[in-house]
């Protein structure tokens, strides 16, 4: 994918019970989008039925029944320091394919079939702080066989929360059933980097002998001088001017410089492409952070143009749209490991340069209840070019990737 922004993978849930969760902070309300197999539902909403493993026709409402019973009386989420009542939105009883029974060898169908629940929890301005209780916490199947203890321990679950237009990792588990969000007051765009400005058409000198407050005060002097000689020669400018310009240059050492006017574009250096492409390569990733159309193609117009903006748009906002339906990964962090500049010239009167960059991505991967930690790194060549709106990033060329891991998730706080 381009400039790896987009991690995802085939998304499948792991053998046994699960519970997907994904929390979306909405102008006015909170979101829980729920998939919660039947595996799962037998721990948190169990229902007589005459198959262990099916549901027959019959029997959907009383599972319906339990799912919302379990949502609305099991669980608890307090938004500001008020309890706020679940309403359910949709409901859906989904039969996947068969095809993917193999993936479940334990719970057979148990693990395949699943409910699918959207709840909204009022809400009449973005939150400060959120509290969500989780209700109920099915046998950890595949922790019993890493550990070999004979009896299977609870999940630790996790839900994928959208917030601040950024998206973070809340935990459940029996013994902390509860976790709590605050928000930080950071919008998205505080989160780009700033592009240092480029001003062509002028360089700065420094005058370090002869300082602008002494050029002046020895120019003042000799025009005085001049006058009060009635015009007869500049050895008088001297001679009165020359202390002033002695006494100045102790006192005034250093304190000013002359910007002179150049008639082309000065190139800039090295280090200032270096400064330049660091800010711009880490916000197109940032763009990740926004939720909207809009939001996602003017945070990337910030950092990126021409036929690249096209197809890294793309890219993201397909990637997001997966999000909500797949494993998609969320970038935590970028760290720009080298970045060689090969080229540095004018072309139409425009300064740009070619970047060699090597840089390491983290991500996460959430789905089915779990995330995985993933890094990658890459090398890829940009050209950069400053134009009307500032410096942007025209063209990329990946030239190498490598995945490091995956790697276990650390906990901390949201």
């Amino acid at each position: 994918m381009m400039l790896g922004v987009s991690v995802s993978v085939a998304a499948h849930p792991q053998d046994g019970p699960h519970a997907d969760i994904r929390i979306l902070i909405l102008d006015d309300s909170l979101r829980m989008n729920l998939g919660m197999n039947l595996a799962f539902l037998d721990e948190a909403a169990p229902t007589e039925r005459e198959s262990l493993f099916d549901v027959a026709e019959v029997e959907l409402p009383y599972l319906r029944a339990a799912v919302e019973r379990f949502i609305r009386e099991d669980n608890r989420v307090v938004i500001d320091g008020v309890e706020v009542p679940a309403v359910i939105t949709d409901y859906e009883f989904m039969r996947p394919d068969r095809a993917m029974l193999p993936l479940f060898p334990k719970s057979g169908m148990r693990g395949l079939l699943r409910v699918r629940v959207v709840v909204d929890y009022p809400i009449k301005s973005p939150p400060e702080t959120l509290a969500i209780t989780w209700g109920a916490f099915a046998p950890d199947i595949l922790s019993e066989e890493l550990e070999a203890t004979g009896e299977a321990p609870k999940q630790v679950l996790e839900a994928q929360l959208t917030a601040e237009g950024r998206v973070q990792i809340m935990r459940f588990s029996e013994q902390e059933p509860e976790a709590v969000w605050r928000a930080t007051g950071i919008t998205p765009g505080e989160f780009l980097a700033s592009i240092p400005e480029y001003t062509p058409g002028s360089t700065t000198f420094a005058l370090p002998l002869i300082p602008v407050v002494a050029l002046g005060m020895w120019v003042l002097a000799g025009v005085s001088g001049l006058i009060r000689s009635g015009g007869k020669g500049v050895r008088r400018v001297g001679i009165v001017g020359l202390p002033i310009v002695l006494l100045c240059a102790v006192f005034g050492r250093g304190v000013a410089a002359v910007q002179i006017p150049t008639s082309g574009q000065l190139l800039p250096t090295e280090q200032q492409c270096q400064e330049v492409f660091g800010p711009l390569h880490a916000n197109v990733y940032r763009a990740f952070d926004y939720t909207t159309e809009d939001e996602i193609y003017d945070a990337l117009a910030r950092s990126v143009t021409g036929e690249l903006l096209e197809t890294l748009y793309d890219d993201i906002y397909q990637s997001l749209v997966m999000r909500e339906h797949s494993a998609v990964g969320h970038v935590t962090s970028v760290e720009l490991l080298s970045a060689e500049i090969e080229r540095i010239e004018r072309v139409d009167d425009s300064p740009e340069f070619d970047v060699l960059a090597m840089w390491r991505v983290e991500g996460t991967v959430y789905h089915w209840g779990h995330s995985h930690a993933r890094t990658t790194e890459y090398e890829a060549r940009f050209s950069v070019r400053l134009g009307t709106d500032g410096w942007r990033i025209e063209k990329q060329q990946v030239l190498a990737q490598r995945r490091i891991g995956p790697q276990p998730i650390q906990g901390g706080e949201l």
